[in-house]
């Protein structure tokens, strides 16, 4: 994986730790998410994809795209 990808998912660190926080607190907050928060569980979730791995390169680029926007 490439450094600079890396480094963006790494900085995703706070917004997730903030999104975790906001769920336990208040799960129902979930149902009705706003864009960002949408946006970053969209992110989550494509990292997460088994075949994520499959498709390095590509999947290099969107994360990295994803994770600068989220930024």
């Amino acid at each position: 994986m490439d450094v600079a990808v890396a480094a963006r998912i790494v900085a995703l660190r706070p917004a997730l730790e903030t999104l975790i926080v906001k769920a336990t607190s208040d799960p129902e907050s979930l149902s009705e998410t706003d864009p960002l928060d949408r946006e970053l569980i969209d992110v989550v979730q494509a990292l997460s994809r088994s075949t994520a791995a499959q498709h390095a390169k590509i999947t290099d680029d969107d994360a990295a795209e994803s994770a600068q926007s989220v930024l």
